[in-house]
């Protein structure tokens, strides 16, 4: 058997702590605010020490996967493995959530709230000791580090939902890679933290539940015997018991939940209640500050005031004939206005997507986005990068040295003031940096602020994947265009054709001389990055879900015939397991996002979610 290369591991043990945006956040004083009407160079980018540590982790996730629900022949049996595995995952989202809950308690909210975002903004910019102090002598269990790790890749949805929460200190501390990957054995990959770090977490999550926590994630910890802490009713026990399935805290969209007041609360009714009750609350709506933020948007483009956005949706939905349906809710909604009306349909229609995991902790913070469909989205990234074994490439130091070079231009392209800007699709290499970038959200915010766009590129992973496929062809041409080299240099036949695609035309690629070519092809060839097969500048499609709608299967049964066209295993879907949206939803997305629920071909049932254009479902 041939031996691993190990040089990754001297990577890391020649690093220096000023190679970690940690180490630089926690050790140095506040940075000044920034300043938006200036151009300058990024400060945050990753260095190649935290890409090898961020590989490590994906090692790390697929170890504890394996050990929690062991990968084992038989069809049946893997359709009960993944089913589990959502299981899992939904509980280490609650963990998740108490585990932020308590931080909201010690410290990540003790900063003055502002009348304007943005200098609420400045206030929990102001770093506190004592709380850096805190998160430097705790470390999470993996399977919570899991979860934040997948929510810190949707920055805008971040900085919207700890804004919301007061809870920005927490937003601001980076991802602590360094510690991870310190506790992360370079051989078999477990995670093995020091019993003062679990001591010091456990203690942490004490003074805010005071239950039993226990450090290791095992089947054991299924949530049982709880219940629903609704929006109206945290102050009092929770109310609402899910429903159980074979003793565990899982329950599909039609399943009932039991409460005192209604005998039936289904999964759609939670969302409702949510609608109702937060429109009555004193802060803005979910997702206002994902789309009208004054902070992460640049005041050239910026649209309508926050609070303004809020108000036109509050007053729209206080003033609304009640409906049991929340789709015929939303669609019942009248306006003179066109603008207000797309306005309120992008905020409203978010709680169709909702996953209210965190309504089963009392007092805690509340967070809709559906945590547990960003793990599933992230894991399809990680297995594509474990099964490349980067890693251990022999090449690794110059591989990542070239993929840091390959981001740095794709943040140049991506922050680059275009009105009409395409959608980009990075490379896995680039991908890798690019999500190595955002796990420190509160550098990720000045590099984009101070880029020539002046606003925070969001990292969309729920674009269909036949979007994708055009993009793709867009970002070869743009790439080459600026940097006058190939974008993928993977040799595999899809990267190939669409590197063929990206020449300036068909007569210059026809009369170019070979030898020319035959030189292009050499110096590829001599990158680190180059493989003769599907490699790391392979096209990262775990952005892309898929569309089981008839227009969009057509589509792309045309290119099925062709090995290039459609280069994806089609059984890879992005499983919301806990909160679908259901099929009677998607008139809704009439000219906007589409969604659509089908029973797939495991029998779970699954949520797809692709962005942008209309898809032509009929559903």
């Amino acid at each position: 058997m041939e031996k691993l290369s190990r040089r990754f591991v001297d990577i890391l043990d020649h690093s220096k702590d000023h190679d970690f945006v940690n180490y630089r956040y926690v050790s140095t004083p506040s940075e000044p605010e920034v300043n938006t009407e200036a151009i300058t160079p990024a400060k945050f980018m990753p260095s190649v020490p935290e890409a090898v540590a961020h590989l490590k982790l994906l090692k790390a996730f697929e170890v504890m996967k394996n050990k929690l629900v062991p990968d084992l022949d038989g069809e049946e049996f893997d359709k009960h493995r993944e089913k589990l595995w959502q299981c899992l995952v939904t509980i280490a989202v609650r963990r998740f959530i108490v585990f932020v809950s308590a931080l909201k308690r010690n410290g990540a909210g003790d900063y003055q709230l502002k009348h304007f975002e943005v200098n609420t903004f400045a206030e929990a910019n102001v770093k506190d000791s004592k709380f850096i102090g805190m998160m430097n002598r705790l470390m999470p269990p993996l399977d919570v580090i899991m979860v934040w790790h997948a929510f810190l890749l949707h920055p805008r949805t971040v900085y919207d939902t700890c804004m919301r929460n007061h809870i920005l200190r927490f937003a601001n501390y980076p991802f602590p890679l360094q510690r991870i990957s310190q506790f992360i054995d370079n051989e078999t990959f477990e995670f093995n933290v020091p019993a003062e770090y679990q001591k010091n977490y456990l203690a942490l999550l004490n003074t805010f539940e005071k239950v039993d926590h226990t450090f290791e994630f095992e089947l054991a910890h299924s949530y049982r015997g709880g219940g629903f802490a609704g929006p109206n009713f945290q102050t009092k026990n929770l109310a609402y018991k899910p429903g159980i399935i074979e003793g565990w805290f899982f329950s599909k969209p039609q399943d009932a939940c039991v409460c005192a007041m209604n005998p039936l609360l289904t999964h759609e009714e939670l969302r409702r209640i949510h609608l109702r009750s937060d429109v009555y609350l004193p802060v803005p709506m979910p997702g206002i500050f994902t789309h009208f933020s004054d902070v992460l948007i640049s005041s050239t483009v910026a649209g309508r005031y926050p609070g303004d956005a809020s108000g036109i949706v509050t007053f729209s939905v206080r003033n609304a004939p009640t409906h049991t349906d929340l789709t015929k809710f939303i669609d019942s909604i009248e306006f003179d206005d066109r603008i207000n009306a797309r306005l309120t349909r992008l905020i409203l229609r978010n709680y169709l997507q909702f996953n209210y995991v965190s309504l089963t902790v009392r007092y805690g913070v509340l967070i809709g986005e559906d945590l547990v469909g960003c793990v599933f989205r992230q894991e399809r990234f990680a297995q594509t990068m474990n099964k490349l074994d980067w890693l251990h490439s022999p090449l690794i130091r110059e591989a990542l040295d070239e993929s840091i070079l390959r981001y740095q231009r794709f943040f140049k392209m991506v922050t680059e003031e275009l009105r009409l800007k395409p959608i980009y699709v990075p490379c896995l290499d680039i991908d890798l940096i690019w999500h190595t970038h955002q796990l420190s959200m509160y550098g990720y915010i000045r590099d984009c602020k101070t880029s020539e766009c002046h606003t925070v590129i969001d990292h969309d992973d729920k674009i269909d994947e036949l979007k994708l496929d055009d993009s793709f062809g867009d970002t070869c041409k743009r790439y080459k265009k600026m940097f006058k080299e190939d974008y993928s240099i993977c040799y595999c036949l899809y990267c190939t054709n669409y590197r063929a695609a990206a020449r300036k035309s068909l007569l210059s690629s026809i009369f170019s001389s070979s030898s020319k070519r035959d030189k292009e092809d050499t110096l590829m060839k001599q990158s680190p990055l180059f493989t003769p097969d599907e490699g790391v500048t392979h096209i990262s499609a775990h952005q892309g879900i898929k569309l089981p709608t008839k227009k969009a299967t057509k589509l792309r049964s045309k290119n099925e015939e062709f090995s290039w066209g459609h280069n994806h295993p089609t059984h890879e879907f992005v499983v919301v397991p806990y909160a679908p949206i259901e099929e009677e939803h998607c008139s809704l997305y009439k000219n906007g996002t589409c969604t659509t629920v089908r029973i797939l071909n495991s029998g779970i049932y699954g949520c797809v979610i692709p962005n942008g254009a209309p898809c032509g479902s009929d559903s």
